[in-house]
């Protein structure tokens, strides 16, 4: 993977577990995010083809953010979200091209 193409900067962000939250003053859990790392990724709108084949695979899929494969990366799941400036991506899939552990493919879908 070229790392000229990895130019956005991303935030990845999980809900910590529900007796970590805090709380309203009804005792029910906020949803407050939580960092969880920060990487170099490529955030790329789907296309023609590939949006049809997303969408096939996903309720509403609409960008692919490839990031470099690593121990943080790799445990990137559909409960998480992610962030790129001020826009939110709520994650649909996580996929590691042909099982060679050099990059991923996370489809999302950006929320309103």
């Amino acid at each position: 993977m070229r790392a000229g193409l990895l130019r956005n900067r991303v935030v990845i962000e999980m809900l910590p577990p529900v007796d970590e939250r805090p709380r309203d003053e009804y005792g029910a859990p906020l949803e407050v995010w939580a960092e969880y790392a920060v990487r170099w990724g490529a955030v790329e709108p789907l296309q023609g083809r590939e949006f049809f084949e997303a969408q096939q695979m996903q309720a509403a899929a609409d960008h692919r953010i490839r990031f470099r494969y690593d121990e943080l990366t790799a445990a990137i799941t559909p409960s998480m979200r992610l962030r790129h400036g001020a826009k939110l991506y709520d994650v649909q899939s996580v996929q590691n091209p042909d099982a060679r552990h050099q990059e991923l493919h996370v489809i999302v879908r950006e929320r309103a």
